[in-house]
């Protein structure tokens, strides 16, 4: 696909690469020091020649930031049987993903930047004083339409969009329970109140809360993937599940509102 490379380096476009590499499954890619590469391009606000990104690509086994050493990390780990492994599947994927683009297996993080560049992920481009400095891509496309992902990669990639998306709404919700305060078992509500809670439409509120409906500890008394808007319905949260599922898991962590005190989302 044909990408644009950033142009406006202000803090606040910066921020939002670094939030497409992260929220965008970018870290997930191998081989490792892809993602991580992704997000250290904007890390002194200004395009940056190779030799100037030499420190992002430092390791245990390359401290000088060699672009010739390996792109697969440290040498000592790869004795251990569960990471030869994964190296080898990760290895396995990148090498497929190389070919989508005429290019050989990866080896060594020059190989890689040369995968990234024929991706659109990164523009090489001249200076003025005709020094190649590297330019993420922005917006950074995902990994989904850049590079030949298979089926469980792709439903994973879909699982983390959906999650940026509307995981926050989806926390939202979540506040209405209150869970450090007289935690609520279940709410009265509906799509459009929802809505104006998380100050979205009624698409977006039905999504978030399919969201938690995707966890084991929020439950619905109806279909919520039909349900009409207006329609009024009970979500409830069973507390012991939340904690071992959000809390203790640290994907949630502290959340606090102040609910009706009839239990529902009405204002």
């Amino acid at each position: 696909m044909r990408t644009e490379p950033l142009t406006d380096w202000s803090q606040d476009h910066r921020e939002q690469h670094f939030h497409s590499v992260i929220g965008g499954g970018w870290l997930r890619m191998p081989p490792p020091m892809l993602g991580l590469l992704l997000a250290a391009l904007t890390g002194r606000g200004k395009p940056l020649t190779r030799e100037e990104l030499r420190p992002f690509v430092r390791s245990s086994v390359n401290s000088s930031g060699d672009w010739h050493a390996s792109c697969w990390g440290d040498g000592d780990e790869r004795d251990r049987a569960d990471l030869t492994e994964l190296r080898a599947a990760q290895a396995a994927t990148s090498t497929r993903y190389a070919a989508h683009y005429g290019l050989p297996p990866l080896s060594t993080l020059n190989d890689m930047l040369t995968l990234m560049i024929a991706a659109g992920l990164v523009h090489e481009i001249p200076d003025a004083d005709g020094q190649t400095r590297l330019y993420p891509a922005f917006p950074l496309p995902g990994p989904h339409e850049v590079f030949p992902l298979d089926d469980k990669e792709l439903s994973a990639q879909q699982v983390l969009r959906r999650h940026l998306a509307y995981g926050g709404d989806s926390s939202r919700i979540i506040a209405l329970f209150d869970p450090t305060g007289l935690r609520h078992q279940e709410i009265t509500t509906s799509l459009d109140r929802l809505a104006h809670v998380i100050d979205e439409h009624s698409h977006d509120a039905r999504q978030a809360v399919l969201l938690l409906l995707e966890g084991p500890d929020f439950t619905a008394t109806t279909d919520i993937s039909e349900i009409p808007p207006h329609k009024v319905f009970q979500l409830r949260c069973d507390w012991d599940t939340f904690h071992t599922h959000r809390i203790r898991r640290g994907r949630q962590g502290r959340i606090a509102a102040t609910v009706p005190t009839d239990g529902n989302d009405s204002t």
